[in-house]
């Protein structure tokens, strides 16, 4: 089994919204340099666990441990600006300068090589001057993306990033990925793609057993053994290795997490 080093490790993370609980009791691990995706159903917390992740939602109980060196770089499901508003794909992909510089500073000469690289990465060079609220979904989520890279951020947290694409902007999105983690960069995406599930280093159920295209990522799967299964009964135990300290935790069996990394 390969020693996994954490990039963030959860230990019994509750997350809430006014008096609703979200997530309750999680124990997870993010491997570091890797890929993870996290899997449910809708209104299971993928969403909510990911800005956790990010620091942009509180956590009511538990502790949340972070081994990475830089600020998360998150990108939305969905641009928050309105398609009136006039900004351009280079100032939104400058925006991710803000995590260094705060926001609304002027953008320094190293800024805006760092801005021109990300947009060379993701094949957006020549959209730098459109509006924002002209681009396809497409060409909109690969602007998020660079956004994302112009952070430079060694983590990179992406809400469903290829829902609703054509194929063709799905597989860019899925190359770039693959470019990132190359890099050693730790990615967490939460995902209902069967391609994104079956070729992430590890998988983060929340919620019961889930069936993605056809393909059953339940616990224990043995055509996939790196998953991370359902809390059910405690994984370690049903894998015959007690005694791994990797334990679950659950509320009324919804939203939870196994903590088992069964690494190929």
């Amino acid at each position: 089994m390969k020693q996994v080093t954490p990039a963030m490790e959860g230990v019994a993370v509750s997350a809430r919204y006014g008096a609703r609980t979200v997530l309750s009791g999680l124990d997870f691990v993010i491997p570091k340099g890797q890929m993870t995706v996290l899997l449910g159903p809708n209104g299971s917390g993928k969403t909510t666990l990911l800005h956790v992740l990010a620091a942009t939602h509180p956590v009511a109980e538990g502790r949340l441990l972070r081994h990475h060196q830089r600020r998360p770089a998150l990108v939305p499901q969905h641009s928050q600006v309105s398609d009136s508003f006039p900004i351009t794909v280079r100032q939104t992909v400058a925006m991710g300068r803000w995590a260094d510089r705060g926001p609304w500073r002027p953008t320094t000469r190293a800024d805006k090589a760092v801005v021109a690289e990300a947009l060379d990465q993701l094949g957006i060079a020549d959209l730098a001057g459109r509006r924002l609220g002209m681009l396809s979904g497409g060409q909109r989520q690969r602007v998020l993306l660079a956004q994302a890279l112009a952070q430079r951020s060694d983590v990179v947290l992406l809400d469903e990033p290829t829902a609703g694409l054509d194929v063709t902007s799905a597989e860019r999105i899925h190359t770039h990925l693959a470019r990132l983690r190359s890099r050693g960069v730790t990615i967490v995406q939460s995902t209902h793609e069967p391609e994104a599930a079956a070729t992430a280093d590890h998988r983060i159920h929340l919620g019961a057993p889930v069936s993605v295209g056809g393909q059953d990522f339940g616990p224990l799967s043995a055509t996939h053994p790196r998953i991370t299964g359902h809390c059910g009964v405690p994984t370690a135990r049903r894998m015959g290795r007690p005694g791994s300290g990797l334990g679950c935790r659950s509320d009324q069996d919804r939203h939870c997490f196994s903590l088992w990394q069964a690494q190929l």
